[in-house]
Order: C-alpha cells, then structure tokens, then sequence
C-alpha cells in the first residue's frame, strides 16, 4: 500500500501515530507523512519520511490568537469533564469545543490545497490521521479511499462527527465533497478498556507503543536509582504556547519537598528559569522522552498531557495529575476512571492538597496493583503488525468496490 498520514503541526498531535507509521513501513507498505514544510524536520526525525505541503503558518500565534483570554481563566475550569455534546452545552462549554474545532478547520485549510494536489498525483491507498488533522479525511473523500483516525489515547474528539459537519462543510464543498467523514471509516484506538471515554463508538484496538520523541540515554540513567525515584514532568504544550501562567510546576515541588525520594524534574533552559530555588531532593534534567525515564520511575506526577497518560500506563506507574486545559481534565479524569491514578482540578490544587493526594496515590497498594494490571492489559492488546493487516484488508476491500463499481 501506499499509506499518507497527516498530522497538525505539533509534537504532541503527530508522536502517538508515530509508532504506526514504522509498523506500516515495517510490513513493506510506502508510508509519507503530509505536514506543513516547517515541521517536516520534527517528522524525519522521527525516521519517517516527510512531505511538505501548503505555506508554513505559525499555529502557536493562531492558538493563542483565538484562546488566550479563555486560558487565563484556568480557574473556570470544571471539576469535570462532560463526556456528551448534550452535556458540553448544558455546562456552558460547548461555544469553547466549536472555537477549538475551527482552529484545527483554519489549520488544514492552509495545506488543503497542495494536500489535495499531492493526493491526486501520489495516488495514496489509505489516509491515516490524528483526530485534528481533518485535512486527511478531507482527502480521502476526495479521492475515494478510506481514512483512518488514530486516536492520541482517550479519545476527547469522540463527538467530532456530532459537531463537525457545519464548522467543516464550506471546506468540504471547495472541493466537491458533501460529508467530511471526520472520525474516519475506522478508529484505531489504544487506550485500555477501562480508560476508554464513554459514548466513543467501536474502534480497533491497538498495543500501545509509546513515542516521546528522539533522545540518547544519559549515564546517570543506566544506574540503578537508589531510592525511591519521582518524576515531574509537564509536558511540552505549555511551553511551546508560551502558557507560562499554567506552569504549577514551582509549587508542586513544594509540595513534594517532605517526600522521601528523588523527584526528577524534566526542564529545559526556560522552565529552569521560572523554577527558582529547588528543594533538595529534586534532581534537575534535561528534557528527556519518557518512555526512556519512566521504567526508572515508581510514580509519576504531571500535567494530563495524553501521551504522558498513556505512557505511564504502558508502564503500570501510578499517576498523580493537576490539569490545567480542557483535553488534559478529560485525560486525568479517564485516568482516574482506571483506578490507576488520582487528579486535582486547578481550583482544587493548592499546595497542601498536592501533597495529601500524592501521598494517597503512592501509598495505596491497590493502586499500584491496578497500574500494573491496566500495563498488562495494554499489552495484551493486538500488536501493530496485526493492525496493520487490518488497515490492508480495508484499503483492499475499498480497492475491490471501486473495480466492480
């Protein structure tokens, strides 16, 4: 096959369909990668190939553009997570959801063009494509073979299809196209059972097999720890948003100063900066993939960030999280909902109540018990290589009706 993924512009958008990408390429199938030009490096980097497409825009500056205001306001957010369109307009929320479906909209209408060129020419057998890339199944309507959505892991953008047909339609019609189709002809999915969103329709599951990006094993890290060890980390969103105001990392390092154990805190040379003076039990690190620190590790605290979530559960550690955006409540509370981890709301997070949840976290061997369970179950799961005969059988069988059709 020739397959074409397509991603939004950002590491944390593109890494969970990495692993994808190499078993497709592994099992001798023709595998691109569709992005703006700017971020192609980010794409080889990760070993697969690239394909620039559309101007470069900046869609940091776009983001902040349209949800600035709305994210300094954290302290709205709710306790939880409404998992329906219903409840979504019933708590208020749902004109926030529709800005957010437009931002991603904006974003693929930039490549949608040159994408839909480069289809026409490079003639791909399947699209596969995170939840915001809608430009992937986009193309696929257009040259009529199917699409697949891969989710990052609890799957926020379940109600996509409920939402996306007004906001996406004039896109759409630019090229012929009546319905998007935006949660795909087949959802790949690998988040364990229990951490599934409820309401999320059927979908193929998957081995979860985390990618947090390039990196070298330092020395230090080939050691074993002696102690327990921690690890702090939030992420990479925040920061290459400029969201410095949702940084609670300062104060959750107080919280965690009594703690007997070495926290880890994974910053770079601008977190360094808003961190000040560290308590002595915390261990400063350059950022670092997690999937290279994490077996090290006997908890984790964090932020909500999808692929920190599901990392940690492939790895069966138990998980403390203080989210700060809406997709990263939704991904704590789905967490929690495991049984193998605890989550703060943002008005709840004061420092005392950090440090009594994470206590209860660590100290809870059933807990710990259930991390380990939920990692036995995300590996139970089927390998890559048999999704991809899956993914072989669907482009075959579109194949097969286009030649009797």
């Amino acid at each position: 096959m020739r397959v074409l993924m397509t991603t939004y512009p950002g590491p944390s958008f593109y890494y969970p369909i990495v692993s994808l990408g190499w078993a497709l390429r592994a099992a001798g199938h023709e595998v691109l990668v569709a992005t703006q030009p700017a971020f192609a490096p980010k794409v080889t980097g990760t070993g697969l190939p690239a394909v620039g497409l559309g101007p470069d825009v900046d869609v940091a500056a776009m983001f902040r553009q349209g949800f600035d205001a709305k994210l300094r306001a954290t302290t709205r957010l709710p306790a939880s997570w409404p998992g329906t369109v219903t409840g979504l307009r019933d708590a208020g929320l749902l004109p926030g959801v529709l800005r957010g479906l437009d931002h991603f909209r904006d974003v693929a209408e930039v490549l949608a063009d040159d994408l839909v060129a480069f289809g026409r020419s490079w003639r791909p057998d399947l699209v596969v494509h995170e939840p915001t890339a809608v430009g992937g199944p986009l193309l696929a309507r257009v040259l009529g073979i199917p699409s697949v959505r891969h989710v990052w892991g609890p799957d926020f953008f379940h109600w996509m299809d409920e939402l996306a047909g007004d906001r996406l339609a004039p896109l759409a019609r630019r090229f012929g196209v009546d319905d998007l189709r935006a949660a795909g002809d087949l959802t790949v999915d690998p988040c364990p059972t229990a951490m599934r969103a409820p309401g999320s329709g059927p979908a193929q599951a998957v081995r979860c097999v985390p990618y947090n990006g390039p990196g070298v094993v330092p020395d230090w890290l080939r050691e074993p720890p002696s102690r327990s060890r921690v690890l702090l980390t939030w992420g990479t969103w925040i920061r290459d948003n400029a969201l410095t105001h949702l940084f609670r990392v300062p104060e959750i390092l107080r919280a965690l100063r009594e703690h007997d154990a070495e926290v880890l805190v994974t910053a770079g040379a601008a977190e360094r900066e808003l961190l000040g003076e560290v308590p002595d039990n915390v261990r400063l690190i350059d950022p670092t993939p997690l999937h290279l620190v994490l077996p090290t590790c006997d908890a984790i605290v964090h932020q909500g960030g999808t692929g920190t979530v599901m990392t940690a559960a492939t790895h069966g550690l138990p998980q403390l999280a203080v989210p700060q955006v809406p997709d990263q409540l939704f991904n704590a509370e789905r967490m929690a909902a495991a049984g193998v981890g605890h989550y703060l709301p943002t008005a709840e997070a004061s420092a005392d109540a950090v440090a009594e949840r994470f206590a209860a976290v660590v100290g809870d061997p059933a807990l710990r018990e259930r991390a380990v369970r939920t990692a036995a179950e995300i590996a139970a799961q089927p390998p890559l290589a048999q999704v991809c005969e899956v993914l072989e059988r669907l482009a075959n069988s579109e194949r097969a009706q286009g030649a009797l059709s």
